[in-house]
């Protein structure tokens, strides 16, 4: 009984071992990925003519250096 927990202990710890380098590996083939402020053409003509909020800190640019702020001031949102 005694040996039956060490080997699960040992299987768990295995386990978790194996699905961290998983991760590690699939991470490593991802592509860049691109915020949706990047892609205005997805959403701009549901935000023309309405009220929009912006929650942002300083580090909120886009891949150009261009803060989301002034990106969407600068499109009239």
């Amino acid at each position: 009984m005694k040996n039956a927990s060490f080997i699960f202990s040992q299987f768990r710890t295995t386990l978790a071992l194996f699905a961290v380098l998983l991760l590690c590996f699939s991470a490593h083939g991802q592509e860049s990925y691109a915020p949706g402020i990047a892609q205005p053409g997805a959403y701009y003509m549901k935000l023309t003519e309405k009220s929009v909020a912006v929650v942002a800190n300083a580090t909120s640019l886009l891949p150009n250096g261009t803060h989301t702020v002034d990106h969407l001031i600068s499109l009239s949102v």
